[in-house]
């Protein structure tokens, strides 16, 4: 066990901290590093701090992903504009942080 500890295999912290900055690499919001970490079963304490720090790069990471994937986000209109805010929720991303980016580029 104490082998196992001193790799680093049983270390939350360090856990929580990687799958923020994977979420930040892969442009994933607050509440896919929450169930990220939850699934895993992360102590609460954690998950909360994990997200907290998720949440301040939140928008940057959400308008990352729309100039990605859609180009001139600024453009968005009709379905395309729902099927953005679909992608963003299903990334985990929450609705007031979605809708504050979608109205604040078109």
């Amino acid at each position: 066990m104490a082998l196992v500890q001193s790799y680093g295999y049983l270390d939350d912290a360090a856990l929580a901290r990687a799958v923020r900055l994977e979420a930040e690499r892969t442009c994933r919001g607050p509440l896919w590093v929450r169930r990220t970490l939850e699934r895993r079963k992360v102590n609460e304490t954690l998950c909360n701090a994990a997200q907290d720090e998720a949440e301040n790069t939140a928008r940057v990471c959400a308008q990352r992903f729309l100039t990605t994937k859609f180009g001139n986000a600024g453009d968005l209109q009709g379905k395309q504009r729902a099927k953005a805010q679909q992608q963003l929720l299903s990334r985990g991303f929450s609705l007031e942080c979605v809708l504050d980016i979608l109205d604040e580029t078109g």
